[in-house]
């Protein structure tokens, strides 16, 4: 069970969003909003959007960690006086000027992490401690198959830990 591959437990391409990496940061966070609404549920989703370049390939990451690191709300959410106060002026102010950034500005880009589709499970907890992100473009010389999440690397081991114990009773 322990060596399943990268390919085994990714999401793929397919069901994700995708955006260029010319759009406006505006238009990042109404993709990455209505990719929250799949099937209809809110907040059923990916937290990510696939950044495409204009032929169509994969250009990078573009995360809600991202956006809300850009705009500067990922520290504020740490500060104590955020949560006792009102600060929706500040947030409108912060995404208006962030309206005026390109996708390209706050992506993650994909050399900088990524893994094969043949890696095994271990190569991929590595690299998502190695480079501290949540997410992974998962390539097959060098064509993107998918992505493979920490969520989903904690379904498996899950899974597998859940099944030795009914095994051992």
């Amino acid at each position: 069970m322990l060596s399943l591959k990268a390919r085994d437990i990714m999401i793929p391409i397919e069901q994700f969003t995708t955006i260029t990496a010319d759009a406006t940061l505006h238009e990042g966070i109404q993709a990455l909003r209505q990719s929250f609404h799949r099937e209809g549920r809110p907040w059923h989703g990916h937290r990510i959007l696939i950044v495409l370049n204009e032929n169509g390939n994969l250009e990078g990451i573009l995360t809600l960690r991202g956006i809300l690191t850009a705009v500067g709300l990922y520290d504020l959410i740490k500060d104590p006086l955020f949560k006792s106060e009102s600060w929706s002026w500040y947030f409108l102010r912060k995404l208006r000027e962030g309206s005026r950034m390109r996708v390209r500005d706050i992506m993650r880009p994909v050399p900088v992490a990524t893994v094969q589709a043949d890696d095994e499970l271990l190569d991929i907890v590595r690299t998502f401690l190695k480079h501290n992100v949540n997410s992974l473009p998962v390539l097959d010389r060098g064509c993107l198959l998918g992505v493979v999440r920490t969520v989903d690397v904690f379904r498996v081991l899950s899974d597998y830990y859940l099944g030795l114990e009914e095994k051992n009773g």
